[in-house]
């Protein structure tokens, strides 16, 4: 009755834990609980990047504001990992937190 509908679904090799949709809409990155993300079409759900970094569980995944160009990746290893979607390579990676990040954001310039 509340209007919602599941239009689609796509089964995931991991539990997800968090998610990000790109400022497009476009694309939707998700978190995995074995410390990998996947970036999926959102129309087709076809696997556009799949990234396995990490050994503990993502727990927050951001796109940047801009094109979404850039991806904030956050992990229960105590590293945040900048991700570059469209040539889809690591560019960068934060560290020296002393417990693991549960929360990433971009400002309005995307850093």
């Amino acid at each position: 009755e509340g209007g919602h509908q599941l239009t689609s679904f796509k089964v995931l090799k991991q539990s997800g834990r968090c998610v990000s949709f790109s400022p497009d809409g476009k694309a939707i990155a998700v978190g995995l609980k074995d410390g990998s993300f996947v970036v999926l079409n959102t129309e087709t759900l076809e696997e556009m990047a799949s990234f396995h970094h990490r050994k503990e569980e993502i727990s927050d995944i951001k796109f940047s504001p801009d094109v979404g160009k850039y991806l904030a990746v956050a992990s229960h290893d105590n590293f945040v990992d900048i991700y570059n979607v469209l040539g889809q390579k690591r560019v960068g990676t934060c560290k020296g937190a002393s417990s693991y990040i549960t929360h990433v954001d971009w400002d309005s310039r995307g850093k």
